[in-house]
Parts: structure tokens; C-alpha cells; sequence
């Protein structure tokens, strides 16, 4: 029997809040990293000790979540609409778009949760 799924927070240890982080309400392992210090002053010591934090955060969690003050609220929601319709297809569909030749998947990996120890589950 499987156990439950794998969820990114059981690994992730966030790094200790900075200004320009905020907490995450959807993934409390992954803060959210506003992108407006870095670009306003970036030699300032507040974007060193974030950019610090930012890349704490990518070496535990291998994933962030930033917000980047020049992307138009319009153009993220219409992102996030395409990415949702993409993977709402089925896996056939996808499968187009798998280029096994340059090893890019799209989405058409093991669609089981593996668990640490069960064969195909790397370390």
C-alpha cells in the first residue's frame, strides 16, 4: 500500500524571515520572495541579505515563489489560466509535447506518488 503523497514541506526548511519575504499561506516551506528590493537598489545590503535568503531557499527546496512587481496582475492570472488547461488534458495529449530526444518530459513522468524505498525511487 502507497502512503500518502509526497509533499515539497516535509524536506523544505524555510530560511529565517528577511524583508521582502513574506509567509506563504498555500506552502508555509516556500515564503514569498518580492523581487522590489532587488531591482530598486540592488547593491543595497537588504537585497544581499534577500538575495541570500532567496538562494537558501532554491538550495533546500529546489522551487521558489516570487513576486515580481513589473508582471501585470492581467498577465499572471492569464498564466496561470494557460498552465491549468495544459494539465488538465489528458496524458495522450501531452504526450505531443514530450521530446525524448533532447530528455525533456512534459508531465508524463510516473504518475504514482513514489515513496522512498520502492523500486524507480532515486536517493
Amino acid at each position: 500500500m502507497l502512503g500518502p503523497p509526497f509533499h515539497p514541506s516535509a524536506l523544505c526548511r524555510p530560511p529565517r524571515p528577511q524583508p521582502g519575504m513574506e509567509p506563504n499561506p498555500l506552502c508555509p516551506a516556500l515564503p514569498v520572495f518580492d523581487l522590489a528590493p532587488f531591482l530598486s537598489a540592488p547593491d543595497s545590503p537588504e537585497a544581499a541579505r534577500l538575495c541570500a535568503a532567496l538562494a537558501a531557499c532554491l538550495r533546500a527546496c529546489s522551487a521558489l515563489v516570487v513576486r515580481d512587481p513589473r508582471v501585470d496582475n492581467a498577465d499572471n492570472e492569464a498564466f496561470l489560466s494557460l498552465m491549468e488547461r495544459y494539465f488538465s488534458q489528458p496524458p495522450e495529449a501531452k504526450l505531443a509535447d514530450v521530446r525524448a530526444n533532447l530528455a525533456y518530459q512534459a508531465s508524463t513522468g510516473n504518475t504514482r506518488h513514489a515513496q522512498p524505498g520502492q523500486p524507480g525511487t532515486r536517493r
